[in-house]
Parts: C-alpha cells; structure tokens; sequence
C-alpha cells in the first residue's frame, strides 16, 4: 500500500466534513460497530489522487465519545486508493 503523510490538523478537518481548499472529500462511510469501538473510512481526493483515512472512536452515544484523532502524531497516514467496480451476487427465494 502507498501511503503519503497529510499534516494532523488537515486530516481533523476531513474527518470533520471541513475539506480544506485543494481537498474534496469523495465519500464517508458509516460507522461500523465492533464492541465498544467504531470505526470508519473517509476517502478523500488530493493532487488528481484519491486516499483513504481510517477513523476510529471509542464509547457510546450515551456518554462521550474518545477518537483516536486524539493520539494522532504531527503526521498522519493516508493510503492511496482507486475505485474498484465488482459484482455482488445475493441470493433470493423462489416464488
């Protein structure tokens, strides 16, 4: 995985759906449930390139939540990444 490092407050704006000027962001996903933890991908664009931002937290909405942000260093990785089109088959019950 090609990795690029994005200065920390760059990538708290993203996170916080507050794209700097020169970043667009492309998509956030939902928060997926693990226990405790949640986490979430953002994908955001860059220079004509595309990266993903992992994201995570820990609580409840019933108290506060800590994100993981919180540690982060004066610099943080943000991975390439391209669209991938796939097929999904499901399965249905017959009439």
């Amino acid at each position: 995985m090609k990795a690029r490092k994005f200065a920390k407050d760059l990538m708290i704006a993203i996170t916080e759906d507050d794209a700097p000027e020169g970043f667009e962001i492309i998509e956030e996903g939902d928060w997926v449930q693990d226990h405790k933890y949640q986490c979430r991908e953002i994908v955001f664009k860059f220079e004509e390139k595309c990266y993903s931002l992992n994201e995570s937290r820990s609580g409840s909405y019933h108290s506060d939540w800590y994100y993981e942000s919180d540690d982060w260093g004066d610099e943080v990785d943000a991975y390439e990444v391209e669209p991938v089109e796939t097929k999904t088959v499901v399965w249905r019950a017959v009439a």
